[in-house]
């Protein structure tokens, strides 16, 4: 057994089931999804390694009994969120939970779709999509915050790209107005610079198409998430411009979503869930190696590109309110949304089991009044 997994193994059981998860992920393609058809009998992939890490194994999670509520929770696999794969090994042993993964798509709308046709009772995705819930009225609350960081800017060896202002009148790839997009179009925006006329923003149908358009040069730079921005920089040179953190929005990315219907009618497994999301995320930013181990076997890379790709996430529970509202205002001036909801986004954002886990109040948990 390697020096990792006698870390977080316990003897021979846990080193089968370690081994099973490292075989899973190595056949994982980061580039496909594992799609559900209309969202019931979606492919349930258990990275058991998680209550390895954990320092204990469940079997099919807590035990088992008459009472358990089921819950059924996307699956999302981006470096930044990988703290929602803990969750079920955090639960308190006993918990009245039925945990379910289950992957509907690689994109926040697939998550949203899935959400109001009623095959998920929680997903994790980008504040933008806040936005989309008030909207649509999905009945629907944040209830923690969990992905941070997490974007990259790279430029392509030999651009000649050192800083963000050189991509004006040169070729970005892009995954079209994705969190990346608008971060991107909104960091040019503060420097003067209009993305949609001065920059020529190529749009690209996946990651993995951005990833070889710089490797041909058909590209000068991409606005990616990780860990492809870390593949370029690992595998072709890319220089990193900037992470977004300071130029855009802030460095919180999204949280976690659950209906309403299910924390108004079970507040206790609620906050069960939200203490070990923050469990979780706390586990993670504490164990750099454990958090590099989760990322390669979950994205199938190298432990160089797994590397770069945590040292560009920061998950946090924190939910900021500014944050939040500045990104609803944003899809709204894109056209992406039909009316600005900013001003009363708050109403979806529900602060108290994050206070109670965590014993702060709700301003040092990013609330700011309007």
């Amino acid at each position: 057994m390697s020096e990792t997994s006698n870390r977080l193994g316990h003897g021979s059981a846990c080193e089968r089931l370690y081994n099973q998860a490292a075989e899973r992920a190595a056949a994982f393609d980061p580039g496909r999804d594992w799609v559900a058809a209309g969202g019931h009998g979606a492919r349930r992939r258990q990275f058991l390694m998680l209550a390895i890490a954990s320092g204990a194994v469940f079997a099919g999670g807590v035990a088992r009994g008459q009472s358990r509520v089921p819950f059924r929770m996307d699956e999302i696999n981006a470096v930044h969120y990988l703290a929602t794969h803990l969750i079920e090994s955090r639960l308190p042993q006993g918990a009245p939970l039925s945990w379910q993964m289950v992957r509907v798509g690689s994109v926040g709308h697939a998550r949203v779709a899935a959400f109001t046709r009623g095959d998920l009772d929680g997903f994790a995705t980008g504040w933008n999509y806040l936005a989309t819930i008030e909207l649509k009225d999905l009945k629907g609350v944040a209830v923690c915050g969990v992905g941070g960081g997490g974007s990259r800017l790279v430029a392509r060896r030999g651009s000649g790209i050192t800083k963000l202002a050189d991509v004006k009148g040169r070729r970005v790839g892009v995954l079209q107005l994705n969190s990346q997009d608008i971060m991107l179009i909104y960091a040019l925006k503060a420097i003067g610079i209009d993305a949609m006329r001065e920059v020529t923003r190529v749009a690209i149908g996946n990651p993995g198409g951005i990833v070889a358009a710089l490797a041909r040069g058909d590209i000068d730079a991409a606005s990616v998430q990780e860990p492809f921005g870390s593949v370029m920089m690992a595998q072709q040179g890319a220089t990193m411009i900037t992470d977004f953190n300071t130029e855009a929005f802030g460095s919180s990315h999204g949280g976690l979503y659950v209906r309403e219907a299910f924390v108004s009618q079970y507040p206790q497994q609620t906050e069960a869930i939200v203490s070990a999301t923050v469990k979780a995320i706390e586990f993670l930013t504490s164990d750099k190696e454990a958090y590099i181990a989760l990322a390669q076997r979950v994205m199938g890379q190298t432990r160089e590109i797994a590397q770069l790709a945590v040292e560009n996430s920061r998950p946090s529970p924190n939910m900021p309110m500014d944050t939040i509202r500045k990104i609803c205002r944003a899809v709204f001036e894109l056209g992406l949304e039909e009316r600005d909801v900013s001003g009363v986004i708050q109403s979806r954002v529900n602060y108290s089991f994050l206070e109670r886990v965590t014993g702060r109040t709700k301003e040092q948990l990013g609330y700011v009044a309007a």
